[in-house]
């Protein structure tokens, strides 16, 4: 039996040039390692793309304490209680992902926080502005947090988040001081990446009885169809389904295969 690959979308990650940032393969939101904007060794200073809002935005800063790339992170220090600030910065949808659509947030914390929560929330906003909050709230300590920020490890986040407002035309990321006056504390974010989930069948195996195994990876939580043809000029048919896991992983046995010569696999998103 001969059987081939034939992946509907292929998508290699690597690491990028930056000596020690994360950002996955096809990244689409701007200035994910924060290593670009004005006086960022500085307090005060503004990465590029990024607003203050809130009520005092002294307790946004860009970091130089710790960080995933080479130099710097994006922070709330927050070290005495009072009025709430936020980081914001907004990008264009168009032509990237709209109403329906999976993307895939990936971005690595570090936070002590105390008296309450900060979050990251996401928006997705259509032409007025209308657009639900997506919050992912931390609290107390990151795993592996020694009591200060330059010596204590970053936790990698990867989450899959739907487009949940129709017509939406603009993603809004925000980091946030949060719950409340009483809330102190420090929360870094570094390696802020968006991206679509692309499919990608990484290994087709046969297996001693003539089963075939594909392990591919696609949407995390989401159900893949795959699709077979024995030739690739006739049209490609469902063979079955299979629902991902949390990384996005999964893995389909073809128990049909040995009946054809050859047989060509792509997956799709039904």
């Amino acid at each position: 039996m001969k059987t081939k690959l034939f992946p509907i979308a292929i998508a290699l990650f690597f690491v990028s040039a930056s000596l020690r940032a994360d950002v996955p393969a096809g990244n689409f939101w701007h200035n994910p390692t924060f290593e670009s904007g004005m006086d960022l060794n500085l307090p005060t200073g503004t990465p590029d793309f990024w607003n203050r809002g809130g009520a005092d935005g002294s307790i946004l800063q860009p970091s130089t304490a710790n960080s995933v790339s080479p130099t710097h992170s994006l922070a709330v220090n927050k070290p005495s209680a009072g009025p709430y600030g936020e980081w914001y910065s907004d990008l264009s949808l168009v032509g990237l992902a709209g109403f329906g659509d999976t993307v895939s947030l990936h971005w690595h914390e570090m936070y002590s926080i105390s008296g309450g929560e900060m979050r990251v929330t996401v928006r997705f906003l259509d032409g007025g502005g209308n657009g639900p909050d997506n919050h992912f709230v931390v609290s107390g300590n990151s795993a592996g947090w020694t009591g200060d920020a330059a010596t204590s490890p970053f936790v990698e986040r990867n989450i899959p988040l739907l487009v949940n407002q129709p017509g939406a035309v603009t993603m809004r990321i925000q980091l946030v001081s949060g719950g409340g006056d009483s809330t102190t504390g420090i929360f870094l974010i570094d390696d802020l990446a968006v991206a679509t989930p692309q499919l990608r069948i990484l290994s087709i195996t046969r297996l001693a009885e003539g089963t075939v195994r594909l392990e591919a990876s696609g949407v995390p939580n989401r159900s893949h169809t795959i699709q077979a043809t024995a030739d690739l000029r006739a049209p490609f048919t469902a063979i079955g389904s299979v629902t991902a896991g949390a990384d996005g992983t999964f893995q389909f046995d073809d128990p049909d295969a040995p009946s054809f010569l050859q047989r060509f696999y792509r997956a799709a998103l039904p």
